[in-house]
């Protein structure tokens, strides 16, 4: 059976976790392990996994969660027989390695596809297996909290792959970073602004012009506390969020309360700098700002960032009105990528 540290991240970014993991563990990754978008397997044996998953929680800035691989494996039906298929393999699984007499358990289940059962079902049959397998070969019987379990058990469905294992992490993901005090409306998953600065080349010096609770910037100091980052934010309250977001990450961003499509009038001091990219998440005029003036932002922000950058990198599933604004003012695609951000597809886009 194949052991490791099963590990969640942003699908479409896992070419970019596997090579963190890579360079954290020193062991073999694979990308998309069974077949399931947003999971990376790092391959160790069964007695290293649990210190590398903590290794892995400590230091990580591009998973989501990390778990110790118990097993996986297909279903042959997608209807009770599913169920039943579930609950029959997880008896085979060791959860008494890591469940002991005075510990609690909770299935914390997810299911993605066409099936005749819910993530409810899943749960229920995922814990009646880890009572069962425990009473038989340990002769006690495992108490359940849902709540605030000391072992949390994950079960994910995703069409006929089954995937079961520890959770190292707990509940809270490893991208609900604790300097979020303030939390924009339309933030950016701080995973995906990682690999968009993998992508810009790590740059030494960075522009947001976008930069609503400072997301990109934080994160580009995380990866290198000595990058020169600056954030530009149009409206108050999310510049004063910001703020509040620097402090609590405790680095050093450069943050000015500007409209980016005027920089040079607003903020005339930036007129004679330069830096190496443009790192940003723009309105994409579907929840918070009307789809005619996102339009006339692109073009505004490609217009001023041609004066400041040599490269841009940005995400936004209005893909079309991004790339004709960059090309109108010389930039050109490099780069291109599908990304989930939260329940929605977009493009990162890469331009030189």
């Amino acid at each position: 059976m194949t052991s490791g540290v099963l590990c969640t991240t942003a699908p479409g970014l896992e070419d970019v976790c596997a090579q963190e993991l890579g360079e954290i563990t020193g062991k073999s990754v694979r990308e998309n392990y069974l077949g399931v978008r947003g999971r990376v397997l790092v391959e160790c044996s069964e007695h290293e996994a649990l210190d590398l998953a903590r290794e892995i929680n400590r230091r990580s800035l591009t998973v989501h969660r990390a778990a110790v691989l118990l097993g996986g494996f297909e279903i042959e039906h997608r209807d009770e027989r599913g169920l039943e298929e579930i609950r029959e393999r997880c008896r085979e699984l060791p959860f008494e390695r890591y469940i002991h007499e005075h510990d609690t358990f909770g299935v914390r289940p997810s299911r993605l596809g066409e099936h005749d059962f819910t993530s409810v079902d899943v749960g229920a049959a995922v814990g009646d297996a880890v009572i069962e397998r425990i009473k038989r070969e340990e002769g006690f019987r495992p108490q359940v909290d849902l709540d605030a379990p000391s072992v949390i058990v994950r079960a994910d469905v995703v069409g006929d792959t089954v995937i079961v294992g520890v959770c190292t992490t707990g509940d809270r993901s490893l991208h609900q970073r604790g300097y979020r005090v303030y939390d924009h409306p339309a933030a950016l998953n701080p995973v995906i602004a990682q690999g968009m600065l993998e992508l810009a080349g790590d740059p030494d010096s960075l522009i947001d012009p976008t930069c609503g609770g400072a997301t990109v910037p934080i994160e580009a100091l995380l990866r290198d506390p000595e990058t020169e980052a600056v954030g530009v934010e149009k409206f108050r309250t999310h510049y004063e969020g910001a703020r509040l977001n620097v402090l609590a990450a405790r680095v050093d961003v450069e943050l000015y309360l500007a409209d980016a499509t005027r920089l040079f009038e607003e903020v005339p001091e930036l007129r004679d700098r330069e830096f190496d990219a443009a790192v940003f998440n723009p309105p994409y005029g579907l929840k918070i700002a009307n789809p005619r003036v996102v339009k006339t932002l692109y073009r505004g922000l490609a217009r001023v960032l041609s004066d400041l950058v040599s490269v841009v990198v940005t995400v936004t599933p209005r893909d079309g009105w991004m790339r004709a604004a960059m090309e109108e003012y010389g930039f050109r695609l490099s780069h291109d990528r599908w990304v989930r951000h939260g329940g929605l597809d977009v493009r990162l886009l890469v331009f030189r």
